[in-house]
């Protein structure tokens, strides 16, 4: 099962410990508890850890806001057997929101293609300083930015 990961705003994973991407090939709207509707792509990434273990994240790049979410596996340490379930439990994690994803065939990309699928994969990189701007202004209630503007007359 896959989990929120607050405390990680985009996808920072060693290119060379990455096992396999898959990548959302439309672009779906989706509700969060706690967040309004957004457009959104889909990542899938397992990568090796040390010895021979695994973790597999899934990250969602909320294309509006320029944000990213994380959700972790609940066991960030999985045997081989264990990761090829975890991928296969976060794509069809990712296909209930309605995303149809694709692997990207990591293994077989030269080492180019493969720094060029990750600067093209927006959930490798962090948020943008606007996107980070447009979170903390979400964050204000209304009403506090109304008795700003009325205390300016």
């Amino acid at each position: 099962m896959f989990q929120p990961a607050p405390d990680r705003e985009y996808v920072q994973v060693d290119p060379g410990s990455i096992s396999v991407v898959y990548q959302s090939v439309n672009s779906v709207s989706v509700a969060l508890p706690g967040l309004s509707a957004a457009m959104a792509r889909a990542v899938i990434v397992g990568y090796k850890l040390e010895s021979k273990r695994y973790a597999v994240v899934v990250a969602l790049h909320l294309v509006d806001a320029g944000k990213h979410l994380l959700f972790m596996h609940d066991d960030p340490h999985l045997d081989p057997g264990g990761a090829r379930r975890a991928a296969t439990e976060a794509i069809s994690f990712v296909e209930s929101m309605g995303f149809f994803v694709e692997n990207a065939s990591w293994k077989d990309l030269d080492p180019v293609a493969q720094r060029e699928l990750l600067a093209n994969l927006l959930v490798f990189q962090p948020p943008t300083a606007e996107a980070k701007k447009k979170e903390a202004e979400a964050l204000v209630d209304p009403r506090t930015k109304l008795a700003r503007l009325l205390v300016q007359f």
